[in-house]
């Protein structure tokens, strides 16, 4: 009974969120969703509203900070991404107390404009799921003369077993603006995840920018393979609808008790360029 009414809450979430996507006004875009994926996520094709763990939750679901419960963490990444684009970051996490907090700092560049991203994050978690939000200033550069500055944004998210290793993952960023950016669109994105009992997990993500024109939902399928209980094998396949090209990822990690590791490699379907790739390192304490 309680995980028919967890689902019965998500899909009525879901269909909420369809009503007020028909009510937004469009607006260009210029930062892709993906701008904020980390290795992981990247290794999925997208896949991260139901899986993100790490520094990745903060742009991916805050509630994924409650993956860390229990441990401390410092670490950073490099991403060499499509459209000469590239992001780094560096952040740390506090999962020893009973709210799990972190800061994160994130870089994206994308000639001739880039984005600083300041986010503090805040997760719990209960019988009956995780929630987490996370503040998100942000400084544009690079722009026209009214676009660059400083912009305060949000993001939330939850995680919510339903049954049997299966887990629901939403999560929205800029949803609640009261002043709509043309340069970085809101975004939604719901998810689901099973849990193959210790040998690895699989997901499924629809995620889409709100009110920007000649956009639709895009849809990431991928998962994890765990080798040998510390390494793991990542491969995913992203539909994408909002004028870039479907790709494959593939990804590897390495999960210790005391350091984590992950990599990914980017190629569209139809084998032409905008190829892309990267690392995360994380220490854990």
């Amino acid at each position: 009974m309680m995980a028919f009414l967890r689902l019965f809450s998500t899909l009525g979430f879901s269909s909420i969120l369809f009503v007020v996507l028909s009510f937004l006004p469009l607006t260009a875009q210029k930062i892709p969703p993906h701008a904020g994926w980390g290795a992981q996520t990247w290794g999925r094709a997208g896949v991260g509203a139901p899986l993100a763990q790490g520094l990745e939750a903060f742009s991916n679901n805050p509630a994924g900070l409650t993956r860390q419960i229990g441990r401390a963490s410092f670490g950073g990444s490099y991403l060499s991404l499509p459209q000469k684009a590239s992001s780094w970051n560096i952040g740390l996490i506090d999962g020893l107390q009973q709210v799990i907090g972190g800061f994160n700092f994130h870089w994206y560049e994308e000639s001739p404009f880039n984005r600083q991203s300041y986010q503090l994050g805040l997760a719990y978690t209960t019988t009956y799921g995780a929630a987490g939000i996370s503040a998100d200033i942000y400084r544009f550069s690079g722009l026209d003369a009214p676009d660059n500055g400083w912009k305060v944004s949000q993001s939330a998210g939850a995680l919510i077993p339903i049954a049997y290793g299966l887990q629901i993952g939403a999560f929205s960023q800029a949803f609640f603006d009261t002043i709509r950016n043309e340069i970085q669109a809101p975004l939604v994105a719901l998810g689901a995840a099973y849990d193959l009992s210790g040998m690895g997990r699989v997901g499924f993500q629809a995620d889409r920018s709100l009110g920007v024109s000649d956009v639709d939902w895009n849809y990431s399928i991928g998962g994890d393979i765990i080798l040998q209980e510390f390494f793991v094998a990542r491969t995913g396949y992203r539909f994408d609808n909002s004028g870039e090209k479907n790709f494959w990822t593939i990804g590897a990690g390495l999960e210790s008790p005391k350091l984590n590791f992950d990599a990914f490699y980017r190629l569209n379907a139809d084998n032409s360029g905008q190829r892309a790739w990267g690392f995360e390192l994380q220490f854990l304490f």
